[in-house]
């Protein structure tokens, strides 16, 4: 299955191959066929969709940028500060269109500040506007190409058109900007295992839990990524699923009729 289901974006489970299958609902095969991806723990899922390991719906992945903490050109007016609070306040209540207008004011009166349309490229991206908000980040990466989470969303939007090299090559850069970013860590893995490169993906995976030990998706992709393997490596598998559920990751029926047969 593939990353983000189709960029509803930010963020996912690995979804295997053919073992993946037989732990879907039959409802469910052929969309299994045609994607892989990972689960997030913030999904609105019912509970029976967690258990079919749909893709997570990845709307929170891109939370505004936080005006003022990236170096560069980021001074924001004194008569726009209560303007970019406004938009700031509006994304909080996840309302995307005012925060789109608020921000397309600011652009117009800032058009020179890589923040404005850094955020106004996430209230475009959070209303699937994919294009506008593609655009918009690119614009803000010209003015100041340091501002990771552009790199991160732009690697998502080229994820959902299918560019992987692209994608891997965005969010090697938020990475680079931002080594500590468990999120960009996490989203590269899901794209690197959609490439094929499955070790490049687990490599990812470890590094969001050297991050944030207790990070739900990084463990519980693990544990899907090791059991998709060939060979099957479930001691490892088991370890990671058990330690997501305990962090509070919904329980799946087949994968723990699968470990369960593992001797304790």
């Amino acid at each position: 299955m593939r990353y983000v289901s189709r960029i509803t974006c930010f963020v996912c489970f690995f979804v295997l191959s053919a073992l993946a299958l037989s732990l879907t609902s039959p409802g469910n095969a052929q969309e299994e066929k045609k994607k892989r991806g990972f689960w997030f723990s913030s999904s609105k899922r019912s509970k029976s969709e967690t258990e079919s390991k749909e893709p997570r719906n990845t709307e929170g992945a891109a939370s505004p940028v936080k005006l003022g903490l990236s170096s560069g050109v980021a001074y924001i007016p004194q008569e726009l500060k209560e303007l970019a609070q406004e938009g700031a306040n509006a994304i909080a209540k996840g309302q995307w269109s005012e925060a789109r207008e608020l921000y397309l004011k600011m652009v117009l009166q800032a058009p020179d500040n890589p923040l404005a349309y850094a955020n106004l490229g996430v209230a475009e991206y959070q209303m699937k506007n994919f294009v506008a908000a593609e655009g918009n980040l690119k614009k803000s990466l010209e003015l100041n190409s340091t501002i990771a989470q552009n790199w991160t969303t732009l690697g998502l939007i080229q994820f959902e058109k299918g560019d992987l090299i692209l994608a891997i090559s965005s969010l090697t850069r938020a990475i680079h900007e931002d080594p500590n970013s468990a999120q960009a860590h996490l989203y590269l893995a899901a794209v690197a295992y959609d490439y094929g490169w499955t070790t490049a993906a687990i490599d990812e995976l470890k590094r969001v839990i050297e991050l944030d030990p207790k990070h739900i998706e990084a463990h519980f992709n693990l544990a899907l990524t090791y059991i998709g393997m060939k060979p099957q490596k479930l001691e490892l598998a088991r370890r990671h699923y058990f330690e997501a559920k305990a962090l509070g990751a919904p329980p799946h029926q087949g994968i723990e009729k699968l470990l369960g047969n593992l001797p304790e």
